[in-house]
């Protein structure tokens, strides 16, 4: 449980950040409610999720706080004593249409902090708002500013959606899914894992593209962009 845990935290924290994979298990692991603030498009969402899902909140539903009708959401689920809330940075201020999403966050110290942005002078903008400073600082820099081993990064997605080794797909596949600066985020990565992986197992055809949302055609083309294309199956 805990080396899936560790893994599913280092697909978004970055491989080269173990010091903050720790910290953002310690806390995801405590009793206390936790919210997860991040800057729009840091990937502090599907953080969120990957750390919902594996603390003891997870029988609880994740408070997602983000968007224009949050203070509506936050009404429903307020009652809950151990939550996961996601909220975005821009929308904690006592202005906001959900100051009071903000006067109850900030009036509870139960609550742990974990601060996730796309940088260190983001995190730091940050500290101005209520409980950051003792918040659990997580940056969540862009897929094409990150130094991980893409390889693995790539290995860790292609063995969650199939049982297939990077290192037999064709070589232009392989360059393509570990190209350093290719992916500006890791869900477009995951979404070219995979497909890659859907048709590396069942080749391309009807129950593929229906399984990967595009029709044959497209699929046949993208496939043969990915290297692909030479598995055909009717």
């Amino acid at each position: 449980m805990m080396l899936a845990a560790i893994a599913a935290v280092e697909l978004y924290v970055g491989l080269d950040q173990p010091a903050a994979v720790t910290k953002t298990l310690i806390a995801a692991h405590r009793d206390e409610p936790i919210l997860i603030a991040g800057t729009l498009g840091a990937g502090h969402i599907d953080l969120g999720r990957a750390i919902h899902g594996i603390s003891r909140r997870r029988r609880q539903p994740l408070v997602d706080l983000t968007g224009p009708d949050a203070a509506r959401r936050w009404h429903r689920t307020r009652s809950y004593e151990v939550a996961t809330a996601i909220v975005d940075i821009g929308q904690l201020a006592p202005t906001d249409p959900i100051r009071d999403v903000w006067t109850a966050l900030s009036g509870r110290t139960r609550w742990r902090w974990i601060l996730a942005a796309e940088s260190e002078s983001h995190a730091s903008s940050a500290l101005g708002i209520a409980h950051m400073r003792s918040a659990h600082r997580v940056v969540l820099p862009t897929m094409n500013e990150r130094t991980d081993d893409r390889a693995v990064l790539v290995q860790r997605l292609l063995a969650y959606y199939a049982p297939f080794e990077l290192a037999t797909l064709p070589e232009i596949t392989q360059r393509i899914l570990t190209a350093s600066r290719a992916y500006a985020s890791l869900a477009e990565l995951r979404e070219t894992v995979r497909r890659v992986a859907a048709i590396a197992v069942g080749g391309v055809n009807r129950n593929v593209a229906k399984i990967l949302g595009l029709d044959p055609e497209h699929l046949q083309l993208w496939a043969a962009r990915v290297g692909l294309g030479v598995r055909s199956h009717t």
